[in-house]
């Protein structure tokens, strides 16, 4: 009679996982640990929000992708990822980042805010920014949504050399009229 409350169990189990489903919750299993999360969502409730507004840096600098749930959503048990069209450029997924995933050119320049994740923050961290950096971004928490940040990466300025420029003046005066040249100089300090 064991098993057959065994298998009871588990039709009620499957039942349930099944009914959750219809009711358009988000259901994810993970075959590697044997886990099951169930997160109920309904239509439209979490959005993945990113910038609508680029985002400028620097050659050389440190940038934040904006990127979070609203309203917030634990995504601590579930796998985020940031794109740069095809290129992978983060992976988080059971409850750690996923380097081998990573392409090579954001190996150790890449980080989450893990310790926000719980409240739905999926902002992407990247340090010493390349000319090569720019472009589109997506973040998403698959079987939920994504959305875009682009990235504006702008060449550090010039070092040592200034420009000087002194405007053009005009006086008239009657039948007398006057002009002074426009002049440009390069000085070599600042």
């Amino acid at each position: 009679w064991k098993l057959e409350w065994i298998s009871a169990q588990i039709f009620l189990y499957t039942y349930f996982i099944l009914f959750l489903s219809l009711l358009r919750n988000k259901v994810f299993s993970d075959a590697s640990t044997g886990s099951l999360t169930v997160i109920f969502v309904s239509p439209g409730q979490s959005d993945v929000i990113g910038s609508h507004q680029p985002v400028k840096v620097l050659v050389s600098d440190d940038i934040i992708l904006p990127c979070h749930l609203e309203p917030p959503l634990d995504v601590t048990t579930l796998s985020v990822e940031w794109r740069r069209g095809p290129v992978l450029v983060h992976v988080y997924r059971n409850r750690r980042d996923d380097p081998v995933s990573q392409d090579q050119n954001f190996k150790g320049r890449t980080s989450l805010f893990q310790d926000e994740m719980t409240r739905g923050n999926i902002s992407l961290k990247l340090t010493d920014v390349t000319e090569q950096d720019a472009g589109n971004y997506t973040c998403s928490v698959p079987k939920l949504q994504r959305s875009s940040v682009t990235l504006v990466v702008e060449p550090p300025p010039a070092r040592g050399k200034c420009l000087l420029q002194i405007s053009s003046v005009c006086h008239s005066t009657g039948e007398s009229f006057s002009s002074q040249v426009l002049k440009h100089h390069l000085l070599d300090s600042c």
